[in-house]
């Protein structure tokens, strides 16, 4: 290669480097379970139609302090979108549902899988934040250091929810 090449590739990289691609939202895939208000999709994502919310279909996997769990939900890329964030408290507590627990014993939706009692929301005071526990609906505060409490469901806010056929369209939700 000569130096001109050289000169080019490296300008090619650098470009790279220095805008991402830009992730454009996907449609979710095929709509795979659906119970009173929420819908799952084979791409992991579970869409509550009531609320305008688009789920994650699980947590993070293993507990994690306030800023870990903010940054996971940021950086998530699920079902194509990327444009996660932590919920906050009021959107978590649109989870719990005291009439009927999982097969964990914690009460939330089914199609909803979250491997800890506890999860982090968006609503911070100084050195501590909010978490929701699962098994008593309860909103605790907590140092949001600590990193053996809770973990991260990200979640997004929706203008449009998947149709439910196999074309993946996108329709407005009333």
């Amino acid at each position: 290669m000569n130096c001109r090449g050289k000169i080019v590739l490296c300008v090619m990289m650098a470009v790279a480097c220095w805008f991402p691609p830009i992730s454009r939202p996907a449609t979710a895939t095929g709509e795979t379970r659906q119970d009173s208000r929420f819908s799952g999709y084979s791409d992991g994502m579970v869409v509550d139609t009531k609320n305008k919310l688009m789920w994650a279909a699980a947590d993070n996997g293993k507990d994690v302090n306030w800023t870990e769990a903010a940054l996971f939900c940021d950086e998530y890329v699920g079902g194509g979108f990327d444009d996660w964030r932590l919920p906050t408290s009021e959107e978590l507590a649109t989870l719990y549902t005291p009439e009927k627990a999982n097969k964990d014993g914690l009460f939330v939706p089914e199609l909803i899988r979250l491997s800890n009692i506890m999860m982090w929301s968006s609503d911070r005071q100084t050195c501590k934040a909010r978490c929701m526990d699962f098994t008593s609906g309860s909103m605790l505060t907590i140092v949001g250091s600590r990193s053996d409490v809770a973990r991260a469901l990200p979640v997004r806010t929706v203008t449009k929810i998947p149709a439910n056929n196999r074309e993946s369209q996108q329709t407005a939700i009333p």
